[in-house]
């Protein structure tokens, strides 16, 4: 027989009536739920953490912060804001204001308040007073520290099982500093140190007495209490505090009605708000900086440690430099984009009055939908009439009663803004500036503002056109390779070459004039187009293009092949059509400031941890590394550079802004503008600095406005930033290496002088690459007086120019010229055609 068949012949054999199968069903299902019960709590309990990790705070969230060269707090990296204090530092009166409200039977119970939770759980809803959870500051704290937030009796008793093990392991003094050091005090505060910086400014040992009791009434309700949001229901919870106090002999009723009173009386002057949260309160003066160590953090301590582990930062920013780049740039796009909307809306009037139409009847006629504008026209009488009748109409809703439309024109008074802010064209800006002895990042603003809309970090990722600012990197190769010396002498004239299709590519200088016969030197100052593909063809042919790659990629710190996709070997790349970020192009200025040597940049000196103890020596690495540290130019090449680009900073395209800013201080540098002035550059560099400044549209495609050159634009920027960084420096000069010699030469030739010589220089060479011939053109007295009348013409036809062409300039950016811009667009004086520099 089975045991099955035996069980159900028994079952029928017993008489059992409906109730006793119905209390038998209970107490098997009673059975198992208390072995389940029984089961889940040996399970829980076994699974239970230490608490053993309380003794040094490692299961605290604490902000890892981020400091200057200086020592200067930055910024902090969080989820959670706290700062830790000791018990010593606690003030009496916070101690007894938490007791006071939260837990008066604290000193005398182990844990767990039995009376308190029988009258709060029990007595109280019986009395018909809410009920109140009654839990004790141990259990608070138990709570916050190894529970979730669920409601639960499980919850309830793991909470238990915890206070009674921390009561047992701790000192009440140690269970009230782990309390205060953990609890929540609302926007953003966790732990009363911070709490109190936050809306006090002052560090918690200083806290009065109506401070105490503000922060301790804080901790039932963080929000709802707020002084900030609800100052009213603060009033109220504190002056319950102040009474509790009372109450249990801390205080007098007069001190309590006292504090209460003058609290509230000096309210605003007591309460020191900076933000309505603590994230907001801190002002980050190099957001754009922090960001990008903050991604280097991640990548190698993860996201667990950086925002929770309390590290230390030491970091190359030197903040002063930092807010003087911040307002230079500032400044500079602002006045830049006034300049822009202002040309902006005269050109785009133009064109609506004159050539709107005329467009959208042709496509209309012809059926061309690319050059159909019809839509656009009624989107701009839409956007016309949002901004002029949009309040009238949002006002006139209510007037009347217009609920649905007050709904439609709440939706879209946003949704509107929100294209129409999205169609502005907004300018950007860039400065990095780099010390090029040891590669400290000091200064980097990568945008005019950030927000989380604009994160995007052009000081480093943007890679633009470098344009004329290219120059030198070639130059510096043509020298170093004996291809050039500074008084070699070129011809600026008119000259085509062949493109890679074979078809005529001629190459034309800014001014569209040319200047005759220059030196190397001289055409680096005037930033001359036709030299400069010359000496770039002449490399080609003679160094070759590999060579050239080679030396550009250990100035630029770029690996070759990345390099060569960058810059290829054709003609139009002397120009400065390869892209490259201003943190490479401040790596190639470093260069020539520091002799020769290439420095790799460097953001993050060193980590500590909570403790203090460096966990990561990031400029040791850097010095472990063969390749962070190379000479890539010899100090003789570096030293003409220098030399010739002071030259550019103080005669040349940079003279212009040397003068209007008061620039004074041993220096080189270069412009840079990219075809139609679509970029805007200045890199410069002093002994101490290199400082790099970009201006431009993130779109590409756009121009800055017909001459807007980086002599107008960017160099200003570059002038006033360096000329207030400089002065808080010693101003070092450039010194000749032992391998540099002095020769004088003609001026004309750049050969050895005659005694016919009109005008004789002083020039540095790298030794044996002097002259040893002597000038050839200057043979007697007549050729000496005809080549003088020559140079003094040319030089004040360059004048003449240079005058017209700020003429021009000063005419665009008159108000209501729009006859004189028409003929600006029918007729280019000077036959501008690319806008390079």
């Amino acid at each position: 027989m089975s045991f099955r068949r035996f069980i159900n012949e028994a079952r029928l054999k017993l008489p059992l009536t409906t109730m006793q199968k119905i209390f038998y069903a209970s107490l098997i299902a009673l059975g198992a739920l208390t072995g389940l019960f029984i089961a889940y709590i040996i399970i829980t309990f076994t699974e239970l953490r230490d608490i053993k990790p309380l003794e040094n705070y490692s299961t605290y969230a604490v902000p890892t912060k981020v400091y200057d060269i200086n020592n200067n707090l930055i910024t902090e990296f969080y989820q959670q804001k706290r700062e830790l204090v000791s018990y010593r530092d606690l003030p009496d009166s916070l101690i007894k204001a938490i007791i006071a409200i939260e837990d008066n039977e604290f000193y005398r119970h182990h844990g767990f308040n039995f009376f308190a939770f029988i009258r709060g759980v029990i007595l109280d809803p019986i009395t018909g007073k809410r009920a109140r959870g009654a839990s004790t500051l141990t259990q608070q704290l138990a709570k916050n520290l190894f529970t979730t937030r669920e409601r639960s009796v499980f919850r309830k008793i793991v909470e238990l099982w915890y206070a009674f093990q921390i009561e047992k392991k701790y000192s009440k003094q140690e269970i009230l500093e782990l309390y205060f050091n953990q609890v929540y005090f609302g926007h953003g505060c966790y732990g009363v140190q911070t709490a109190s910086h936050f809306f006090f400014d002052k560090d918690v040992k200083d806290l009065t007495l109506g401070e105490s009791a503000l922060l301790a009434g804080l901790v039932q309700l963080p929000e709802a209490y707020s002084p900030i949001f609800y100052p009213n229901r603060a009033q109220i919870r504190q002056k319950k505090v102040l009474n509790s106090m009372v109450k249990l002999g801390y205080i007098t009723k007069e001190e309590a009605e006292d504090t209460f009173e003058y609290f509230w009386n000096n309210y605003d002057s007591i309460i020191k708000l900076k933000g309505i949260t603590v994230q907001k309160s801190m002002n980050n003066p190099a957001p754009f900086f922090t960001e990008y160590i903050r991604q280097i953090l991640i990548d190698r301590y993860g996201e667990e440690k950086l925002y929770r582990g309390g590290l230390q930062i030491y970091t190359t920013l030197d903040i002063e430099k930092q807010k003087i780049a911040n307002d230079e740039i500032a400044n500079g796009v602002s006045n830049e984009q006034l300049n822009y909307d202002r040309e902006t809306k005269v050109y785009s009037q133009v064109y609506k009055n004159n050539y709107q139409d005329v467009i959208d009847l042709l496509s209309l006629t012809f059926g061309i939908d690319s050059i159909k504008i019809g839509a656009n026209k009624v989107k701009d009488r839409l956007e016309s009439i949002y901004n002029n009748y949009n309040d009238v109409l949002y006002l006139s809703s209510f007037v009347f009663g217009l609920d649905g439309m007050n709904k439609k024109i709440k939706v879209n008074r946003y949704r509107l803004k929100a294209l129409v802010k999205q169609k502005e064209d907004q300018i950007e800006g860039a400065l990095i500036s780099v010390n090029p002895n040891n590669g400290y990042i000091e200064a980097l603003v990568g945008g005019r503002e950030f927000t989380y809309a604009n994160q995007y970090n052009r000081a480093v990722q943007a890679k633009r056109q470098m344009g004329s600012m290219f120059k030198p990197a070639y130059y510096a190769i043509a020298i170093e390779k004996k291809v050039v010396t500074p008084a070699s002498v070129y011809l600026d004239a008119p000259m085509i070459y062949e493109d890679p299709s074979g078809r005529p590519w001629e190459p034309r200088n800014y001014e569209g004039t040319f200047r005759g016969k220059l030196r190397i030197r001289q055409a680096l100052q005037y930033s001359c187009n036709v030299v400069s593909v010359q000496v770039w063809d002449q490399l080609l042919k003679t160094v070759g293009y590999n060579n050239m790659i080679s030396s550009l990629s250990s100035y630029f710190g770029i690996d070759q092949g990345e390099m060569r996709k960058r810059v290829g070997p054709s003609l139009s790349y002397a120009l400065g059509v390869g892209v490259f970020s201003p943190l490479e192009v401040a790596r190639l200025f470093s260069v020539f400031a520091n002799d020769g040597i290439a420095v790799k940049p460097i953001a993050i000196l060193k980590v500590k941890d909570r403790f203090g103890r460096v966990i990561d020596d990031f400029e040791r690495e850097r010095e472990l590394d063969k390749n962070s540290k190379v000479s890539v130019m010899s100090p003789g090449a570096a030293f003409i550079m220098q030399s010739m680009l002071y030259d550019v900073l103080y005669k040349g395209t940079g003279a212009g802004a040397v003068s209007a800013t008061g620039f004074n201080f041993t220096a080189g540098g270069k412009t840079g503008t990219t075809p139609n002035w679509k970029d805007a550059w200045f890199a410069g560099f002093t002994k101490n600095l290199t400082t790099v400044v970009w201006l431009g549209f993130d779109d590409a495609r756009k121009s800055l406005g017909r001459h807007r050159a980086a002599a107008y634009v960017a160099a200003p920027i570059w002038m006033r930033y360096m000329k207030q960084v400089c002065s808080k420096q010693p101003d070092i000069p450039f010194t000749p290496s032992q391998d540099i010699i002095e020769v004088g030469v003609c001026a004309s030739t750049g050969l050895l002088p005659t005694q016919y010589c009109p005008r004789v220089i002083s020039e540095y060479f790298i030794r044996n690459t002097a002259p040893v011939t002597k000038c050839n053109v200057h043979v007697s007295e007549e050729t000496a007086r005809d080549d003088e009348e020559r140079e003094i013409y040319n030089i004040t036809n360059t004048l003449k120019i240079d005058e017209l062409k700020l003429d021009i300039e000063e005419d665009t950016n008159k108000k209501g010229k729009e006859e004189n811009l028409n003929e600006i667009l029918k007729e280019d004086k000077f036959n501008i055609k690319s806008g390079i520099e």
